[in-house]
Protein backbone atom coordinates (compact mmCIF):
# COMPACT_ATOMS: atom_id res chain seq x y z
CA UNK A 1 0.00 0.00 0.00
CA UNK A 2 0.95 3.67 -0.43
CA UNK A 3 1.86 4.76 3.17
CA UNK A 4 4.00 1.63 3.47
CA UNK A 5 5.85 2.52 0.34
CA UNK A 6 6.27 6.19 1.39
CA UNK A 7 7.85 4.55 4.49
CA UNK A 8 10.36 2.15 3.06
CA UNK A 9 11.61 4.93 0.39
CA UNK A 10 12.40 7.01 3.71
CA UNK A 11 13.82 4.76 5.53
CA UNK A 12 16.06 3.51 2.61
CA UNK A 13 16.36 7.62 1.72
CA UNK A 14 17.72 7.96 5.80
CA UNK A 15 21.31 6.51 4.85
CA UNK A 16 21.73 8.24 1.71
CA UNK A 17 20.25 11.66 2.52
CA UNK A 18 19.07 11.70 5.59
CA UNK A 19 17.26 14.96 5.64
CA UNK A 20 14.78 14.35 2.94
CA UNK A 21 14.14 10.34 3.91
CA UNK A 22 13.25 12.22 7.38
CA UNK A 23 11.35 14.31 5.86
CA UNK A 24 9.67 11.91 3.49
CA UNK A 25 8.75 9.46 6.44
CA UNK A 26 7.34 11.93 8.29
CA UNK A 27 5.14 13.39 5.74
CA UNK A 28 3.49 9.75 5.30
CA UNK A 29 3.41 9.40 9.44
CA UNK A 30 1.39 12.84 9.25
CA UNK A 31 -0.58 11.97 6.46
CA UNK A 32 -1.34 8.56 8.27
CA UNK A 33 -2.37 10.34 11.55
CA UNK A 34 -4.27 13.22 9.78
CA UNK A 35 -6.31 11.53 7.66
CA UNK A 36 -7.20 8.28 9.61
CA UNK A 37 -8.97 9.36 13.00
CA UNK A 38 -9.16 6.06 13.90
CA UNK A 39 -5.05 5.37 13.72
CA UNK A 40 -4.64 8.14 16.17
CA UNK A 41 -2.00 7.30 18.94
CA UNK A 42 0.27 9.44 21.12
CA UNK A 43 2.96 6.89 20.72
CA UNK A 44 2.79 7.89 16.71
CA UNK A 45 3.32 11.61 17.33
CA UNK A 46 6.11 10.56 18.59
CA UNK A 47 7.59 8.58 15.97
CA UNK A 48 6.74 11.69 13.94
CA UNK A 49 8.50 14.27 16.34
CA UNK A 50 12.25 12.07 16.23
CA UNK A 51 11.24 12.02 12.43
CA UNK A 52 11.45 15.77 12.48
CA UNK A 53 14.38 15.92 15.03
CA UNK A 54 16.31 14.09 11.88
CA UNK A 55 15.02 16.36 9.62
CA UNK A 56 15.98 19.76 11.14
CA UNK A 57 19.52 18.69 12.17
CA UNK A 58 20.18 15.12 10.32
CA UNK A 59 23.99 16.49 9.35
CA UNK A 60 24.21 18.03 12.92
CA UNK A 61 25.05 15.61 15.32
CA UNK A 62 25.43 18.12 18.72
CA UNK A 63 22.40 19.58 17.19
CA UNK A 64 20.41 16.27 16.66
CA UNK A 65 21.28 15.05 19.78
CA UNK A 66 20.21 17.75 21.78
CA UNK A 67 16.84 17.52 19.70
CA UNK A 68 16.56 13.62 20.52
CA UNK A 69 17.14 14.17 24.29
CA UNK A 70 14.53 16.85 24.45
CA UNK A 71 12.09 14.40 22.29
CA UNK A 72 13.06 11.45 24.34
CA UNK A 73 12.58 13.34 27.98
CA UNK A 74 9.09 14.86 27.16
CA UNK A 75 7.13 11.63 27.72
CA UNK A 76 8.71 11.05 31.10
CA UNK A 77 7.74 14.30 32.11
CA UNK A 78 4.33 15.02 31.24
CA UNK A 79 3.92 11.08 32.52
CA UNK A 80 5.19 12.55 35.64
CA UNK A 81 2.87 15.34 36.10
CA UNK A 82 0.33 13.14 35.12
CA UNK A 83 1.11 10.75 38.44
CA UNK A 84 1.14 13.44 40.85
CA UNK A 85 -2.48 13.28 41.53
CA UNK A 86 -4.10 12.16 44.38
CA UNK A 87 -5.66 9.49 42.71
CA UNK A 88 -2.18 7.92 41.48
CA UNK A 89 0.04 8.50 44.15
CA UNK A 90 -2.40 8.18 47.40
CA UNK A 91 -5.20 6.12 46.09
CA UNK A 92 -2.83 4.02 43.68
CA UNK A 93 -5.41 3.92 40.95
CA UNK A 94 -5.72 3.05 38.33
CA UNK A 95 -2.70 0.33 39.41
CA UNK A 96 -5.09 -1.20 41.67
CA UNK A 97 -7.44 -1.76 39.17
CA UNK A 98 -4.92 -3.00 36.64
CA UNK A 99 -3.57 -5.40 39.49
CA UNK A 100 -6.41 -6.77 40.94
CA UNK A 101 -8.54 -7.17 37.30
CA UNK A 102 -6.15 -7.25 34.40
CA UNK A 103 -2.70 -8.03 34.79
CA UNK A 104 -2.93 -11.57 36.50
CA UNK A 105 -5.12 -12.50 33.35
CA UNK A 106 -2.70 -11.24 30.75
CA UNK A 107 0.69 -12.21 32.28
CA UNK A 108 2.92 -15.69 32.37
CA UNK A 109 2.10 -17.97 35.27
CA UNK A 110 5.25 -16.63 36.83
CA UNK A 111 4.13 -13.37 37.19
CA UNK A 112 0.63 -13.62 37.67
CA UNK A 113 0.62 -14.42 41.73
CA UNK A 114 3.31 -11.42 41.94
CA UNK A 115 0.50 -9.18 40.32
CA UNK A 116 -2.44 -10.23 42.22
CA UNK A 117 -0.35 -9.37 45.41
CA UNK A 118 -1.11 -6.86 47.60
CA UNK A 119 2.11 -4.69 46.97
CA UNK A 120 1.27 -4.41 43.35
CA UNK A 121 -0.41 -1.76 43.25
CA UNK A 122 1.57 0.44 45.21
CA UNK A 123 4.63 -0.87 43.82
CA UNK A 124 3.08 0.22 40.24
CA UNK A 125 2.33 3.71 41.46
CA UNK A 126 5.24 4.71 43.36
CA UNK A 127 7.37 3.28 41.06
CA UNK A 128 5.92 4.99 37.94
CA UNK A 129 6.52 8.19 39.65
CA UNK A 130 9.78 7.55 40.38
CA UNK A 131 10.46 6.28 37.26
CA UNK A 132 9.08 9.13 35.47
CA UNK A 133 9.86 11.76 37.55
CA UNK A 134 14.27 10.40 38.04
CA UNK A 135 15.01 9.12 34.54
CA UNK A 136 14.66 12.85 33.00
CA UNK A 137 16.46 14.76 35.62
CA UNK A 138 19.30 11.71 35.39
CA UNK A 139 19.41 11.38 31.82
CA UNK A 140 19.66 15.46 31.40
CA UNK A 141 22.80 15.40 33.21
CA UNK A 142 26.15 15.99 31.64
CA UNK A 143 28.73 13.71 30.62
CA UNK A 144 30.43 14.00 33.67
CA UNK A 145 27.93 12.93 35.44
CA UNK A 146 28.17 9.61 33.42
CA UNK A 147 27.83 6.87 36.42
CA UNK A 148 24.28 8.47 37.03
CA UNK A 149 22.85 8.56 33.45
CA UNK A 150 24.06 4.79 33.06
CA UNK A 151 21.33 4.64 36.07
CA UNK A 152 18.70 6.34 34.46
CA UNK A 153 19.53 4.38 31.60
CA UNK A 154 19.45 1.55 33.35
CA UNK A 155 15.82 2.67 34.80
CA UNK A 156 14.50 3.48 31.67
CA UNK A 157 15.55 0.41 30.11
CA UNK A 158 13.95 -1.47 32.58
CA UNK A 159 10.39 0.73 32.60
CA UNK A 160 10.12 -0.37 29.08
CA UNK A 161 10.91 -3.89 29.14
CA UNK A 162 8.31 -4.31 32.30
CA UNK A 163 5.78 -1.99 29.98
CA UNK A 164 5.89 -4.11 26.95
CA UNK A 165 5.72 -7.37 28.84
CA UNK A 166 3.01 -5.71 31.74
CA UNK A 167 0.26 -3.94 29.15
CA UNK A 168 1.35 -4.77 25.47
CA UNK A 169 0.86 -1.44 24.47
CA UNK A 170 2.13 -0.97 20.93
CA UNK A 171 5.36 0.49 19.88
CA UNK A 172 5.70 3.15 22.87
CA UNK A 173 8.48 0.54 24.79
CA UNK A 174 10.19 -0.14 21.41
CA UNK A 175 10.10 3.52 20.45
CA UNK A 176 11.32 4.44 23.59
CA UNK A 177 14.11 2.20 24.31
CA UNK A 178 15.35 2.60 20.91
CA UNK A 179 15.62 6.45 21.86
CA UNK A 180 17.83 6.12 24.84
Amino acid sequence: DAPAALQLAGALALLVWPRAGALCSAAAVAYLLLAEQSLYQNHYWLVLNVLLCYAAAARRPRALLSLLRFTTLVPYAFGAYAKLSEDWALRWEPPALWCARDLPRTSSPVLAPLLASPLCAPALSIGGIVIDTAVPLLLALPSAASRWRAVGYAAALGFHVCNALLFHIGIFPAVMAGAL
